[in-house]
């Protein structure tokens, strides 16, 4: 196949996909190339299946990354002005209390199936199952060859590959690639939101449970970065939003050297002294009781053991027979659990990458490249990455919109007011 095109994006996920809008409502002619059969696969398990596609409070001092540089793209589109192109396209979304926004209809493929609308009405062209294996500047133009052995001829050229997560819906890292052939600097990348691995004996039997809690990251005995909120034990250690967001810390190059702990809280609503008093009252109440029974009710039953022996204690222990010494350490053991950090889930589970293109090298209005003119960067691929709750699909939106609007600026004749704009 040769084709040619006004912009080609490579890649056809979120990015790829709202990359694609922006620069055919400008009367662009594009064309999405996605290696994978179909368009849009990790965008439809996003939030298993939900697709948490924003949040309220998605500013760039919400992300890690040069916030300067991440002020210059959301001056131009934020999160109202991402909204505003959804409603557009026939989306209707719904904010919960916490500030996530999701499709009204709490499905994924709502979002897949009105960004792929309007690509259509665009007349977006695509091509599924080409890969690209490099990338040549000629001429004020550029072309790309897949590894399949097809061309296309571009004006412009999007990356927009994704990065290395989640491998089994279509990241293959293969954008990093790309870039460095064109002289790029890509950060060390390392799997973001993913499940933290424990070291605990037994640690199996609490599969399933879920726990409020609060989690402090400890490295080399010093606090960290802590998170709070419902905790989902699994076969090999936690899941749940606070354990996703301390993962950046725990298997990225930062701490890798030190060694790390991660202390619990399960009663993050009492201080240690009126959750001393509040035992002492429950073991009057159940003077009749073993230890082990008299925290039913109280703590999930698989989780007890555990806590007996963080404690310290046998779980027929006598409640009539504990001493203030043993209640005292049995509070300390439930505000202060110490747990040891073997590391993360990989990157078949991690949802999102940290590292990537190095952002110095890409222009923070136009997300054009300062080496190659005319190749335009977007989504994950670039070193930006943000906690869990809406706010990578968010870069996402919004680096996509800026890198398309862009593009396609740089092709057609604009006003001064667009040019402004």
């Amino acid at each position: 196949m040769h084709a040619h095109t006004d912009i080609l994006i490579i890649g056809g996920g979120a990015s790829g996909l709202m990359s694609a809008v922006s620069s055919a409502r400008q009367g662009c002619r594009v064309l999405i190339a996605e290696r994978l059969p179909r368009t849009a696969k990790k965008l439809l398990a996003t939030g298993n299946g939900r697709c948490n596609l924003s949040n309220r409070d998605a500013t760039p001092g919400r992300y890690r990354g040069d916030e300067a540089w991440l002020s210059q793209v959301f001056k131009q589109m934020g999160v109202k002005e991402t909204l505003g192109v959804f409603e557009s396209l026939g989306l209707a979304t719904v904010t919960d209390p916490d500030g996530k926004i999701f499709p009204r209809t709490r499905q994924s493929s709502t979002v897949v199936d009105g960004l792929r609308a309007g690509c259509r009405h665009l007349g977006v062209e695509e091509k599924t199952g080409f890969e690209a294996a490099g990338i040549r500047p000629d001429a004020g133009c550029f072309r790309v060859r897949s590894t399949g052995g097809d061309r296309i001829q571009a004006g412009r050229v999007l990356l927009c590959t994704g990065g290395r997560a989640s491998p089994g819906l279509g990241s293959n890292g293969s954008g990093y690639r790309l870039a460095e052939m064109l002289g790029h600097t890509v950060k060390p990348v390392f799997p973001c939101l993913a499940q933290i691995r424990l070291n605990l004996q037994g640690i199996r039997s609490l599969k399933g449970i879920r726990i409020q809690a609060s989690a402090l990251l400890l490295a080399d005995g010093k606090p960290f970065q802590k998170e709070e909120g419902e905790l989902l034990w699994t076969d090999d250690g936690l899941s749940g939003i606070p354990a996703l967001n301390l993962s950046r810390w725990i298997s990225g190059p930062s701490l890798a050297r030190e060694k790390m702990i991660l202390r619990l809280d399960l009663f993050p609503d009492y201080g240690l002294e009126p959750l001393r008093s509040y035992l002492r009252e429950r073991f009057d109440l159940f003077q009749d009781r073993t230890a082990e029974q008299s925290l039913v009710g109280l703590l999930p039953k698989r989780l007890i053991p555990f806590i007996l022996r963080n404690a310290g204690m046998k779980p027929d222990t006598a409640v009539c027979r504990m001493m203030q010494p043993q209640t005292d350490n049995l509070a300390n053991a439930l505000k202060s659990w110490d747990l040891e950090i073997t590391g993360t889930r990989s990157w078949t589970e991690a949802q999102v990458t940290a590292g990537g293109v190095d952002t110095s090298e890409v222009h923070s209005r136009t997300l054009e490249s300062l080496k190659i003119p005319g190749l335009f960067f977007a989504g994950e691929l670039l070193d930006v990455d943000g906690a869990c709750g809406g706010y990578n699909l968010q870069w996402a939106w919004t680096s996509g919109w800026v890198a398309g609007f862009h593009a396609g600026l740089s092709i057609r004749p604009h006003t001064e007011a667009e040019r402004r704009a």
